[in-house]
């Protein structure tokens, strides 16, 4: 009876260990969540883009590979607010975020900076290709109505990092 008890609670004390590793492996996960991603928009944010940005420049060198990114705004985003209130605006930068992310590379990174402006990191990308990229990204943006809020474009730059260009941010 002893030894059948002892294995009893050995195995109780096991499953319920397994059972804590599970729960605090979840909110783990839940916690890079929230640090990495806008919570509004779910796409990355800037605090992810700041511990990563070194190290895709580093890479990018280490491998001789370009490393382009584009930076957008939406345009008269305050006339938004004002007009419908920050639920609409909350919905368009959704909306926009979603329409960006469908149409960018797996390896692209989308991160809403703050605001209504977003950055696409895009390795492996000339200045050509992040070119066309962003014309792209801004006629499907325009072409995309928000039920509300009607056309809401945006105005893009986009910028290629020179090989060992220092990294200042």
């Amino acid at each position: 009876v002893f030894v059948l008890l002892s294995g009893v609670l050995l195995w109780w004390q096991i499953r319920r260990q397994y059972m804590f590793a599970e729960q605090l492996q979840q909110k783990q996960w839940q916690l890079e969540q929230l640090s990495y991603h806008d919570q509004l928009t779910g796409v990355k944010n800037r605090h992810y883009l700041d511990e990563i940005i070194a190290g895709e420049m580093a890479r990018a060198d280490r491998y001789k590979q370009p490393l382009s990114m584009l930076i957008f705004d939406l345009d008269h985003f305050k006339k938004v607010n004002d007009t419908w209130g920050h639920p609409v605006g909350d919905l368009v930068l959704k909306h926009t975020a979603e329409i960006i992310g469908d149409r960018i590379r797996k390896a692209d990174i989308l991160v809403r900076i703050g605001g209504e402006e977003f950055v696409v990191l895009m390795p492996e990308t000339r200045l050509a290709g992040a070119r066309e990229a962003a014309e792209s990204l801004r006629a499907a943006l325009a072409a995309n109505e928000h039920p509300i809020a009607g056309k809401v474009t945006a105005s893009f730059g986009v910028a290629e990092r020179m090989k060992v260009e220092p990294f200042a941010y």
